[in-house]
């Protein structure tokens, strides 16, 4: 699919450096802009996931330059506790000298259309953007000719904890590490907890299997709480640092201002430590948290400190974790830890030419039902 000079196509495999260095200069807006790269491939970072990924580049046909890209991922998630395909929208970035032509958006968004959209068996992605983003969420929400439709489906707030020695208290006997002959009760587990939220991932055999190959994920990053010889919680300290990184870039002024006097006071007050700007977050994400219902009010604490101190003994400082708005976990960590918050919105994206009627009454269902921390890919 070509306009005037650009074309749009599937990345190719010697793109990978152009498409890195996009990221880098990318950095997303906030309180803290971070960079979120992908070193050494972005094309791994995404097949760690376990999804099927599709990298589209916006590429001159003068000489070759990518000027933009984005990335859609593929994975099976739960929709009223059936399978479903659903795919997310990520990384839609440009070099910094095409940022703001809408023609080239406007193109990936055919090409995304056309030869994307139709794959997954839902009929809407999935995407997100940080509240801070006043620019792109202006650009997207905005309905523009050529422009999918952005429907606004809820908040989703990522918390940051700081790693701390001496997690575990003496209650927490009941909490153990993952063994290799664990996974498979493990898997089962989660996908039973899983079932009954919206659009969090299903866990298909092969996606879990590329998780814990190519994302590295091990059965030792396991958490798991055990009551009575059953399993009732799980959650897994996932540091994917070898394939994805989060590089601060810029503070805004006045934290900019005030971090090199309060960063000696923030682990002592369970809060993390700001790095220097270049420097990346040493961090993990817990990820796969699954706990009964009716202990979650109890257990979450108790696995959020096992994995403090787990992360603490592997030179960790951050550990992230997000929860969609009107989940009761997120209230669950206020109350017990202090945390930094990052706000983003998610959003259902689908081709202006849907029907808008069936569209809105199933973005209404969803935004009552409930739904869990990892409705976004990870």
């Amino acid at each position: 699919m070509s306009i005037g000079d650009i074309v749009i196509e599937p990345a190719r495999p010697g793109d990978d450096a152009a498409l890195r260095r996009i990221l880098r200069l990318s950095p997303l807006p906030g309180w803290v802009s971070l960079s979120h790269e992908c070193e050494p491939s972005l094309a791994g970072a995404l097949r760690a996931t376990g999804a099927k990924a599709d990298i589209i580049v916006a590429r001159d046909k003068r000489n070759g330059r990518v000027a933009g890209f984005f990335s859609r991922q593929s994975r099976k998630v739960f929709l009223d506790g059936q399978e479903r395909e659903l795919g997310y929208m990520g990384q839609l970035r440009f070099d910094p000298s095409c940022r703001y032509r809408l023609s080239i958006l406007r193109a990936g968004f055919a090409y995304w259309r056309e030869h994307l959209h139709g794959r997954a068996q839902l009929p809407w992605d999935i995407t997100s953007m940080l509240a801070d983003n006043l620019a792109a969420r202006r650009l997207l929400e905005a309905g523009k000719r050529g422009f999918p439709r952005y429907a606004p489906l809820c908040g989703y707030t990522t918390l940051a904890l700081a790693a701390r020695k001496g997690g575990r208290t003496k209650a927490d006997g009941a909490i153990t590490s993952g063994r290799e002959e664990d996974l498979c009760a493990i898997r089962r587990f989660i996908r039973d907890i899983y079932r009954e939220y919206q659009l969090a991932p299903s866990l298909p055999e092969r996606e879990w299997r590329a998780i814990l190959t190519l994302g590295g994920l091990k059965a030792e990053d396991f958490l798991v709480c055990r009551e009575g010889g059953e399993m009732s919680g799980v959650l897994a300290v996932w540091d994917q640092g070898a394939h994805k990184q989060a590089v601060v870039r810029a503070y805004a002024p006045l934290v900019r201002i005030v971090r090199p006097f309060v960063n000696p006071f923030l682990p002592p007050l369970g809060l993390p430590a700001l790095p220097a700007p270049g420097q990346p977050l040493r961090q993990a994400t817990l990820s796969f948290t699954a706990i009964r219902p009716d202990r979650q009010a109890d257990i979450l604490p108790r696995l959020i400190r096992a994995a403090q101190a787990m992360a603490a003994r592997r030179g960790l400082d951050v550990l992230l974790t997000g929860w969609a708005a009107g989940n009761p976990m997120t209230e669950i960590l206020r109350k017990h830890f202090r945390c930094l918050e990052y706000k983003s919105n998610l959003y259902l994206v689908r081709p202006a030419t849907a029907d808008d009627a069936a569209g809105a009454a199933r973005i209404e269902a969803l935004r009552a039902s409930r739904m869990h921390q990892e409705l976004c890919f990870l």
